[in-house]
C-alpha cells in the first residue's frame, strides 16, 4: 500500500485542535456527522465549498484504512495452530517424537487428571 500525504490537518491555533481538511476550517467531523446522519457528500461539498471531492474521499479513505488497521482479526484457536505445527512438524525427521514427548510433559504438569491432549 502506498501511504498518501494526509488531508487530515491537527493545529492547536485552528479550532483548538479539532481534526480539520488541510487548508480550511472545516471539521472532519462534520463530514462524518452529515454522512452518519444519511445526507449525501454532494450535500456536503455544496455547503463546504472550501472542501472539494478529492480531498473529503480521501479522508474517508483514510479513516476506512485507520478502521480496517485497528480491527481485530479473530484468533486461529489454538487447537487449529497446533495441528497445523504437528502436521508441518510431522514432515521433518523427530518431529513426531518431540510432538510425544512435549505433550506427555504438558499432560504430567496439568494439575488435572483429565489429559490436554486426549488424541
Amino acid at each position: 500500500m502506498v501511504r498518501r500525504a494526509t488531508v487530515i490537518h491537527v493545529d492547536p491555533e485552528i479550532l483548538s485542535g479539532t481534526p480539520v481538511f488541510a487548508g480550511t476550517c472545516v471539521p472532519v467531523e462534520t463530514l462524518l456527522a452529515y454522512l452518519e446522519r444519511g445526507r449525501p457528500l454532494a450535500e456536503f461539498l455544496a455547503d463546504f465549498p472550501t472542501v472539494t471531492e478529492e480531498p473529503a474521499v480521501a479522508a474517508l479513505e483514510e479513516a476506512k484504512e485507520a478502521l480496517l488497521a485497528s480491527a481485530k482479526r479473530p484468533a486461529q484457536s489454538a487447537v487449529a495452530l497446533v495441528d497445523s505445527w504437528l502436521k508441518e512438524d510431522s514432515k521433518v525427521e523427530g518431529g513426531l517424537q518431540s510432538w510425544e514427548q512435549l505433550k506427555q510433559q504438558l499432560d504430567r504438569d496439568r494439575p488435572s487428571d483429565r489429559p490436554l491432549f486426549p488424541w
